[in-house]
């Protein structure tokens, strides 16, 4: 992690395997980009390649400061009524920080059909995985970083539900640069969204979500409707 003029630098590591069009695996980097750049990190995502080495950026060793996100597809076919994680990370307990989150591909396809568009629904997983690996296992209690994910905020689409929340970005913040002074700005005024709309307008459109989003732990997992 490198920092300049109060912003750290983070460097990601991207292995998709899933086959995702790289259009819409831009659009979902693009996002989660944007989330964490309001608590004054600027992401650089590095797409891996490992079965072409003359144009893969992952062909060296990994620093240590580097994460790594993995976006698979999940193991077997849900059975009907069991939860399912749309991602996880794994957090070191002495530490409260990761370096590996995973990604399911499919769970969030299938939970964003007819919903919401599919790519901002995996942006923000990708981002709430990603703030998991900066700020422990703990969740909050509004925000991106929350437990629940309701229908009713999907459909609403209210920024404020898919940003970060002022505390999540202080702290993220004062995690990477380790100097809460310069941590100072992380106010609403930098939500996402603010300025951007296009995307959010698009959301707006799509019905509802049929159940909501859990996370036990580290995972995200759907249950029936309150």
């Amino acid at each position: 992690m490198r920092a300049l003029l109060g912003v750290a630098v983070v460097v990601v590591r991207v292995y998709d395997v899933t086959g995702i069009a790289d259009a819409d695996r831009r659009a979902a980097l693009d996002v989660a980009q944007e989330l964490l750049a309001s608590a004054n990190a600027h992401v650089i995502f590095k797409v891996c390649h490992p079965d072409e080495s003359n144009r893969d950026p992952c062909n060296t060793t990994r620093p240590p400061e580097e994460r790594i996100v993995r976006v698979i597809n999940s193991p077997a076919s849900p059975r009907p009524g069991l939860r399912e994680s749309l991602g996880n990370a794994v957090v070191d307990a002495v530490t409260n920080t990761g370096v590996l989150a995973t990604i399911y591909a499919d769970r969030v396809l299938r939970r964003a059909a007819g919903r919401i568009d599919h790519s901002l629904l995996l942006g923000r997983t990708i981002a709430h995985e990603l703030g998991h690996l900066l700020l422990g296992g703990t969740h909050s209690k509004s925000g991106l970083m929350r437990e629940f994910w309701s229908d009713q905020e999907l459909q609403r689409n209210h920024v404020t539900d898919w940003a970060f929340a002022p505390e999540d970005r202080r702290r993220i913040c004062a995690q990477l640069l380790r100097a809460e002074s310069l941590c100072s700005g992380n106010d609403d005024s930098t939500l996402p969204g603010r300025t951007r709309t296009a995307r959010d307008a698009r959301s707006k459109l799509l019905p509802p979500a049929g159940d909501h989003l859990r996370r036990t732990l580290f995972d995200f997992n759907p249950r029936g409707p309150l």
